[in-house]
């Protein structure tokens, strides 16, 4: 089944319930289209993997981190921009995230213009 959308994509995988629904309603305010997920084996499972233009994904999550599934979009050859977030956002994690995905990572709690501002910048989208 392919997912088309008019307006871009992203996809939101965090098992915060309360963070999928407020980036839904950011993302949506901001006029893309959204795909929630609790897991990032729900995501990899689903259409929204080929058709998102952007991922946002907590790192620390039950079963698959957000480490894991990048390195499993890229095994599939999955080149979508991604962003990290994460409320244990060490040194060393940051380091191990830029290391092993080159993905950038925002620590929670991060500022919600800051993270709009950085997927509307790699989405090609202007902020008003």
């Amino acid at each position: 089944m392919d997912v088309v959308c008019a307006r871009p994509l992203i996809s939101v995988i965090d098992d915060d319930e309360g963070v999928r629904l407020a980036l839904d309603d950011m993302f949506c305010s901001r006029g893309y289209a959204v795909c929630c997920f609790a897991s990032a084996e729900a995501f990899l499972a689903s259409p929204a993997l080929r058709a998102s233009a952007f991922v946002v994904s907590d790192i620390q999550m039950p079963g698959m981190s957000g480490l894991e599934m990048v390195r499993a979009l890229r095994r599939r050859g999955v080149t979508v921009s991604v962003v990290l977030i994460s409320a244990f956002a060490t040194p060393q994690v940051f380091a191990r995230a830029a290391r092993e995905t080159g993905v950038r990572l925002i620590e929670k709690p991060f500022d919600p213009p800051e993270l709009l501002l950085h997927v509307e910048a790699v989405a090609g989208r202007p902020t008003p």
